[in-house]
């Protein structure tokens, strides 16, 4: 007895220290509590819309390929999931009740381009030159497409595509055999087009939840930058203020995307709470801006600088704000709870930085708390608030959103001599056309087919992106490559390639605009399996596949010289954008009788500046990758931008102030708004080229009523600065838009 109870307890003590048990007594894993997946990029980009679309478009294709092979056999099948592949390259990350109207073009723009192609080879005798007239012509009207911007970027490509698959498929035998092919094509097309309109109906909330974070995410980013700005000086501080610029444009762009989804028709309560939050997520970008240039300025108010102690003060705090917007972008990315009272555990960090920052800063810094509130408040519990505050606000959302049809007009404008969307047609079209007759002249096996599809998506609209895919193409495709290599070693069933075909748009697809080495992989992958499928490939070459990609990489590079459009040509439509976003804001911020109906206009008009800033500052990343001798003038954009943002914070200000409650009677104000806003549009509209640029601050909006006496000497001294700043905004434009100007005729002696 003695001896059995000695092994018992041997064993209890064994089974409790066990692996097993110990597993069992682990509690369950808590993404929250591991800090470092929260900060991950790989992680956020991986649970993006992007990378979800691409899912999406995936499954559709396996879906649909595999059932058409089931119901009619691999021939029918290779031919409809060309028709769903090209479809799919449109069916982009986009509102679901207009899903059907983004890829339309595609339904009746395709098969006709294809069947072209088709029928080409029922001509033998002149069958190359027609071809390669297709090449140059469908090249340059694909190419057109960006004159809608991103959105038809991706639907000019698959136009490409269309051509550059219907080289790879068999020629037919007569045209009965390319009619059908045509048939099953298009049926293919149509079969995927209903996929996109159902997923998109289906993750529709999901779209609008990651768009938003994703949003959230920029907006951290941002604060980041701005608060390491605080601390810093000397060329630091220069060099983040070049940084901080980059993200403000970034962060419009991702707010875009937001209003696109999130602001179409919000019916329930996600959807209604994901508005409001998108709403303070705005407000909370203004805040800050105000806040980073109440600082800049406060030398030019009398002031002192801040102390090191204020300045890091104010960068502690603005962590602090980063890392809750951090916890709010994890949550809706995850889908999972904030952690509780995270909205009170903000109070009593404001509350201990209150006292350290600098007292001229703590009004703004108290409103940035107040938007924190609201936005934290929001994410936590949400509530019926959102329902009640923007019931008004719904009947101008449309306004904000990017429209999803197809005007003509930016087609019309692309067709002068200067346009970049001409030129950059036109070099497409030359360099596919160069690329088609390269790959008919090599002494090995001929598919010039892939030459063309290299040059298709390597050459961009401009040469730093052109140079970014070329390095990812190369490297892309050799991977790609031995991967389908060891695949067709493995002699995998048909419906095992439909399979690797859709997992390898899928990740094209989604990874495109994330990370391009991962979608060259995946598109070489796709490319390859495609032409088995439609029995062209065989047993290809490894390195007769990488030189064709030399051969197109190094076209699409080449040919980027030829008729170029470099970014300062740009410049003096962008300057004179913006120059008309910030006389529009002034109009509306000062001009405006009636408030309330004229909300939706301002909000427009800030958006409209934004989105010009945000163009200007693209624009300038993207010459640094351009020859010296046509860069434009950096430090002259960057206080452009700067003295724009500074404006924009400043007539902000004043609009806020006109909807508050006021001792000034408006018979007193608005005679003093309407002087000024003459001085800004005057400075705007013929600036003194000689005038000095005077440094001015931006105005803090009041929260209290005031005397009259003291009301008016605030909103005089308010309105001259932001004349004086419209002042030095003109003279700046009016410099770099004469910077061009010379160019050109020193150009011309």
């Amino acid at each position: 007895a003695r001896a059995a109870r000695r092994r018992r307890a041997v064993l209890t003590r064994f089974s409790a220290t066990s692996p097993a048990r110990r597993i069992m007594q682990m509690p369950p894993l808590n993404l929250e509590a591991i800090p470092s997946l929260r900060h991950a990029l790989w992680l956020r980009l991986l649970l993006g819309h992007r990378v979800l679309n691409g899912l999406a478009v995936g499954v559709g294709l396996a879906v649909m390929s595999v059932l058409v092979y089931l119901a009619a056999g691999p021939i029918v099948a290779a031919s409809a999931s060309v028709g769903m592949l090209i479809l799919s390259i449109g069916d982009q990350v986009s509102p679901a009740r207009g899903k059907l109207r983004q890829i339309a073009p595609l339904l009746w723009m395709a098969a006709p381009m294809s069947a072209a192609v088709q029928f080409a080879h029922l001509v033998p005798d002149h069958s190359t030159a027609l071809i390669g007239a297709l090449v140059a012509l469908g090249g340059f009207i694909g190419m057109l497409g960006t004159a809608w911007g991103l959105r038809g970027g991706p639907l000019g490509f698959a136009l490409v595509l269309a051509i550059v698959f219907a080289m790879s498929t068999p020629p037919p035998a007569d045209w009965r055999a390319a009619l059908t092919h045509i048939a099953w094509f298009q049926i293919g097309a149509m079969l995927f087009a209903a996929w996109a309109v159902f997923s998109a109906r289906v993750l529709n909330l999901r779209f609008r939840t990651q768009a938003l974070a994703d949003a959230i995410n920029e907006l951290a980013v941002m604060l980041r930058q701005q608060g390491a700005r605080f601390a810093a000086t000397g060329d630091r501080r220069q060099s983040h203020l070049r940084a901080l610029l980059g993200e403000q444009a970034a962060l419009a762009d991702k707010l875009q995307t937001a209003r696109d989804l999130v602001l179409d028709l919000p019916a329930s309560k996600p959807e209604l709470r994901l508005t409001g939050m998108l709403v303070a997520v705005i407000r909370l970008r203004e805040q800050a801006l105000a806040c980073e240039l109440e600082l800049d300025m406060q030398p030019a108010r009398g002031r002192a600088p801040p102390t090191v102690a204020q300045a890091q003060a104010l960068e502690s705090l603005w962590g602090d704000f980063s890392a809750h917007l951090d916890r709010v972008c994890w949550a809706l990315f995850t889908g999972g709870e904030l952690p509780a009272q995270l909205a009170e555990s903000l109070l009593t960090l404001t509350a201990e930085a209150h006292r350290a920052v600098p007292p001229a800063l703590r009004g703004a810094a108290d409103a940035m708390c107040a938007e924190m509130q609201s936005l934290l408040r929001l994410a936590e519990h949400g509530g019926d608030e959102p329902r009640f505050a923007l019931a008004e606000q719904a009947r101008d959302w449309p306004r904000f959103r990017t429209s999803m049809r197809w005007p003509l007009a930016p087609l019309e404008r692309a067709m002068s001599g200067n346009s970049p969307v001409l030129r950059y047609a036109m070099r497409v079209s030359i360099a596919m056309l160069v690329g088609y007759n390269v790959g008919l002249h090599l002494p090995w096996a001929a598919h010039p087919q892939w030459i063309l599809l290299t040059i298709a998506v390597v050459m961009r609209t401009n040469i730093a992106q052109t140079i970014e895919r070329r390095n990812a193409r190369l490297i892309g495709t050799l991977i790609g490559c031995v991967l389908v290599t060891a695949l067709l070693s493995l002699h995998p069933s048909v419906p095992v390639q439909f399979l690797v075909l859709a997992i390898g748009a899928g990740i094209a697809h989604g990874f495109a605009q994330v990370r391009y080495l991962v979608a060259a992989t995946a598109a070489t992958v796709l490319a390859l399996v495609q032409g088995h499928l439609l029995h062209t490939a065989g047993e290809f070459a490894l390195f007769e596949r990488l030189a064709d990609t030399l051969i197109g990489t190094a076209l699409a590079w080449a040919f980027s010289y030829v008729l170029p459009a470099w970014e300062r040509r740009q410049l003096p439509a962008l300057l004179r954008r913006l120059r008309t976003a910030q006389l529009q804001h002034a109009q509306v911020a000062l001009g405006s009788a009636d408030l309330a109906s004229a909300n939706a206009d301002w909000r427009l008009a800030r958006r409209e500046v934004h989105e010009s800033l945000a163009a200007i500052a693209l624009a300038a990343q993207r010459a640094q990758a351009e020859p010296l001798a046509v860069q434009p003038p950096f430090d002259l954009l960057e206080r452009v931008q700067l003295r724009s943002y500074r404006l924009l914070a400043q007539l902000g200000g004043l609009r806020t102030w006109r909807e508050q409650p006021r001792a000034l009677p408006a018979a007193e104000a608005e005679p003093m708004l309407a002087a000024h806003l003459a001085r800004i549009t005057a400075a705007l509209e013929s600036p003194s080229t000689g005038a000095s640029a005077t440094t001015v601050a931006p105005v803090e909006a009041r929260t209290e009523t005031i005397s009259s006496n003291e009301e008016a000497a605030q909103l005089h001294q308010r309105l001259r600065d932001a004349a004086d700043e419209a002042r030095a905004l003109g003279t700046d434009l009016a410099a770099a838009q004469a910077w061009e100007a010379a160019r050109l005729q020193e150009k011309q002696r």
